[in-house]
């Protein structure tokens, strides 16, 4: 398990190092640092400082500029984008505006003269006749090869039949030549 220690007990352990480096620096007499260079080594540290600041800055600014740029050129294309769709609207609204309004329903071209067959009792379109024609002829072509399909059947059967009794024959025959062969009157 990990031993915990607290903050407390860490700041004296760094106090006590701080005195030994303290102890140590005094014994070797080390001079201590002069406050004017001090304030030298600052002043060109905060130049640095302020050096890189102002080129982070300047790169920021930079990016901001370019991506300010690129808004400004999407910005143009959607206005450009728009201001074209609203001429169109124009356009199209104008060839609506040009084109002849009627308000008076027209006859359907079915309801022409052309387009009936006049009976005496009623009228009926030619469309529907042609179509009823057609049908009628479906239906007694399918009735004639239906009538055609049971005529070959029946015909099939009869030849069956004949066959089937012609062969009873053949039989019959062959049997009642065979008995006649074994059977020989003896002279």
């Amino acid at each position: 398990m990990a031993q915990s220690v607290s903050n407390d007990a860490l700041w004296v352990k760094l106090s006590e190092i701080e005195d030994k480096v303290i102890e140590a620096l005094t014994a070797k007499k080390v001079p201590a640092p002069e406050q004017n260079r001090q304030v030298e080594i600052s002043a060109a540290l905060k130049e640095e400082i302020i050096e890189t600041i102002r080129e982070e800055i300047r790169k920021y600014s930079q990016s901001d500029a370019s991506y300010l740029e690129r808004n400004e050129k999407n910005i143009k294309i959607l206005y450009n984008g728009i201001l074209k769709i609203q001429e169109q609207t124009k356009q199209a609204s104008q060839t609506q505006a040009q084109m002849p309004k009627t308000d008076e329903p027209k006859e359907p071209p079915a309801k022409d003269k052309q387009a009936y067959l006049d009976l005496v009792l009623f009228k009926i379109r030619k469309t529907s006749a042609i179509i009823t024609i057609l049908g009628l002829l479906v239906f007694i072509l399918t009735l004639f090869c239906m009538k055609q399909q049971n005529d070959y059947s029946l015909l099939n059967y009869k030849c069956y039949k004949q066959s089937v009794v012609i062969e009873r024959m053949r039989v019959e025959i062959d049997t009642s030549i065979k008995v006649e062969k074994t059977v020989k009157p003896t002279p």
